[in-house]
């Protein structure tokens, strides 16, 4: 009895030190400070401001951690398809969001945890088309494009739970600069309307980094 109970001991006290052994379970933020980290997260984004609804809720970065410098670039997409009807005429729109940026930031570590000062730049590329339909089934459709460029100032604080799992908050704000809007008429003419327009959004991020090395 006493025999095998002091073999699951020895088992589990193996086992614990295995684990802390292991980068993923190691001392969090302290353990990444000295090296180079790189790894794979994803945002979920929510904005308030007169551009809003281009932005993309959903991203993907790529955290790269120098000591007390982090890079990240960003990709995000968004594809929205509305359908409405007026007067006998029917109306469908889908438009997409790319979104392509970096982020640079100055990394102040705390015990299991970083604090983040930088800013993020890039821009964002709307593109879709709008097809109306009469009453007689004629279709009509028009195709739009518009390039913009973002700077964002921001300020996040990340949680390491683990040595190579995450949890971050960010906060922006994000100033957007129009770029000209072209537009693709059914008689192939495009007009182009030139972009004069600045918005500035508050973005909130919610993120989930994961660490490989």
């Amino acid at each position: 009895m006493i025999a095998s109970v002091s073999r699951r001991l020895v088992g589990l006290s193996v086992l614990a030190t295995c684990l802390g052994a292991s980068p993923a379970f190691a001392a969090p933020a302290r353990s990444v400070q000295m090296g180079t980290t790189f790894g794979l997260g994803t945002g979920l984004h929510h904005t308030l401001g007169s551009d809003a609804a281009n932005a993309a809720p959903w991203t993907v970065y790529l955290p790269i951690q120098l000591a007390t410098l982090r890079l990240e670039p960003e990709i995000g997409v968004r594809s929205v398809t509305v359908s409405s009807e007026a007067d006998g005429d029917e109306f469908t729109e889908s438009a997409t969001v790319f979104r392509l940026g970096v982020g640079v930031s100055y990394t102040a570590w705390l015990t299991d945890a970083a604090i983040h000062v930088g800013a993020r730049v890039g821009f964002i590329r709307n593109s879709g088309e709008l097809t109306m339909t009469d009453f007689w089934g004629d279709e009509s459709t028009y195709e739009f494009l518009r390039t913009d460029l973002f700077l964002s100032p921001m300020l996040g604080a990340e949680l390491y739970l683990t040595r190579a799992l995450s949890l971050g908050l960010e906060a922006q704000l994000e100033t957007v600069f129009a770029g000209d809007a072209q537009v693709l008429d059914p008689d192939g003419d495009l007009e182009t309307t030139k972009g004069d327009r600045t918005d500035i959004n508050t973005r909130g991020v919610l993120f989930l980094r994961f660490y490989f090395i």
